[in-house]
């Protein structure tokens, strides 16, 4: 790219007809994020917005040829004005390669033209939104951490990680798991198995969680992640996968799948079982399919715990702000 200046001009699409006449180009530039960033989740997201009083404001990033160079997915509360808030899940501004710096500078006068503020709990480290803050001045501190497994080596190079110790202690618990029972991992796909599986989910973890269950406690968040599930489905992204003993289902994990990533949500096991580490080697069994079916990260998203970072090879600060005004 030549050191000539792009002109550009920044957009705030604020309602969905706006949004729809960019989005096939955005269906192109959120191909190198993966499902959270895309217009598929958006479309199911939206309605949600509208109910708790929000209104999207997209801030879409052209350039002089009308093509779409970056998208930052905002919203703002209605009539609020100032304040704009950014969505956590979709936590990456999209832009297209070789053309940060104007995107950045082209935002950061909008903002101020406009004296707009965005208010964001999901900057990752050395993400461009965390370049935009830092460039804007707004003051920014660690809250949190994703964690991630690099699993582009393959299933053998990944367990790597693990000390030789570990390993054979898997090994004699797996030994000690098959001696309970015919063991096996079934992934559920198809509409016809959805309704039993998801409420052997639902019971699978609030088994494992009881009172301290944060998404699955109400009747209301149930069907809300039900909606989501068979969202996932009819798109071909649902993720969930049970580790049976004897035909009975002791372990469930559930997430989101695209091309090359796998996303975990939530999960849920039978505590019985803890004392074969069932966890540990229902994730290892997923961990070897995402590997067989050419999945190259598995990304436990935010909110740290020992269970994730057992598991993962790497790790992104996360760092928030606060509103101003």
């Amino acid at each position: 790219m030549s050191g000539k200046k792009m002109v550009m001009k920044v957009l705030a699409l604020t309602n969905r007809s706006h949004i729809q006449r960019i989005e096939q180009q955005w269906e192109c530039l959120s191909a190198r994020y993966g499902f959270f960033h895309s217009p598929l989740y958006y479309n199911f997201y939206h309605p949600s917005i509208n109910k708790l009083k929000y209104q999207v404001c997209f801030l879409a990033v052209m350039d002089k040829e009308e093509n779409l160079s970056a998208l930052l997915p905002t919203y703002k509360r209605r009539f609020s004005g100032k304040l704009l808030f950014f969505n956590g899940e979709a936590n990456h501004m999209l832009l297209k390669p070789d053309c940060e710096e104007q995107v950045l500078d082209s935002i950061q006068d909008f903002l101020q033209r406009h004296h707009l503020h965005i208010h964001s709990n999901f900057i990752y480290e050395a993400s461009p939104l965390e370049r935009l803050y830092r460039k804007c001045g707004w003051k920014i501190e660690p809250w949190n951490t994703a964690y991630f497994a690099d699993l582009s080596g393959g299933y053998e190079a990944y367990l790597k990680k693990f000390s030789k110790k570990t390993i054979d202690t898997l090994s004699y618990k797996r030994r000690k798991m098959e001696g309970v029972g015919r063991c096996e991992v079934v992934f559920t796909d198809s509409p016809n198995d959805f309704d039993e599986a998801f409420v052997d989910f639902v019971k699978l973890n609030q088994n494992r969680w009881g009172s301290q269950a944060v998404s699955l406690n109400t009747p209301s968040s149930i069907r809300q992640m039900n909606a989501l599930a068979q969202f996932l489905l009819l798109h071909g992204k649902l993720f969930l996968s049970f580790y049976k003993i004897n035909g009975l289902k002791v372990s469930a994990y559930f997430g989101v799948k695209d091309s090359t990533s796998n996303y975990y949500l939530q999960a849920g096991r039978n505590p019985s079982h803890d004392r074969f580490s069932l966890a540990t080697l229902h994730m290892l069994e997923i961990f070897k399919w995402c590997c067989a079916n050419g999945m190259r990260l598995f990304d436990f998203l935010p909110f740290p715990n020992e269970h994730k970072k057992r598991y993962a090879t790497g790790s992104t600060v996360i760092y928030r702000n606060e509103p101003i005004g």
